[in-house]
């Protein structure tokens, strides 16, 4: 469709089109290059840092999935109930950060979470999100890497072990909170 439409603005307005478009196009090219050569050298610093540290603490980081509503909150408090049974967790001292690369799509939920979790803004998220392309790309050069990005659940999106049942919930009101009418 994208394409098909380009083609068509390209028959009709000829080659001045096409000028226009080519450089609009190596614009965007040279744009995102340069935003990732920036992430990746800005992200080694942080692999380092994480590796010095990991003796005496495992640094872990993921994305926190914030663009859709079931995501944020079913996922988030999934992992918490995981954490608070010992599931999907290290061995040794430990602690997660989460970081984000977009506006949440609930303001409300997503303060509520971060009561509970580690959040970074979203400037420093770019760099996390760096280190763990990084670490993807070397994976099986440095398959230890890999220990800093915190797994998905254990079971995906399902609860299947009724965790939600057997913890106490994390994602609640405060009185404040409760006694706020929207409408």
């Amino acid at each position: 469709m994208f394409l098909k439409r380009q083609i068509t603005q390209v028959m009709n307005g000829g080659f001045s089109t096409l000028v226009s478009k080519m450089k609009l196009l190596n614009r965007f090219i040279i744009y995102y290059f340069n935003l990732f050569f920036i992430m990746m050298i800005a992200s080694v610093p942080l692999i380092i840092i994480v590796t010095i540290i990991k003796p005496f603490y495992l640094i872990r980081w993921k994305e926190l999935s914030v663009r859709r509503i079931g995501d944020l909150a079913g996922d988030t408090e999934l992992y918490l109930c995981e954490r608070d049974v010992k599931l999907n967790v290290p061995k040794s001292k430990y602690f997660d950060i989460f970081y984000t690369l977009y506006k949440p799509c609930n303001q409300q939920l997503y303060q509520m979470l971060t009561k509970n979790l580690i959040v970074i803004p979203k400037r420093m998220g770019i760099v996390f999100h760096g280190a763990t392309n990084i670490i993807i790309l070397f994976k099986n050069l440095i398959p230890s890497l890999q220990l800093h990005i915190v797994p998905s659940n254990a079971h995906g999106h399902r609860d299947i072990l009724n965790l939600y049942e057997k913890v106490h919930q994390h994602i609640k009101f405060t009185k404040n909170e409760k006694q706020k009418t929207y409408w």
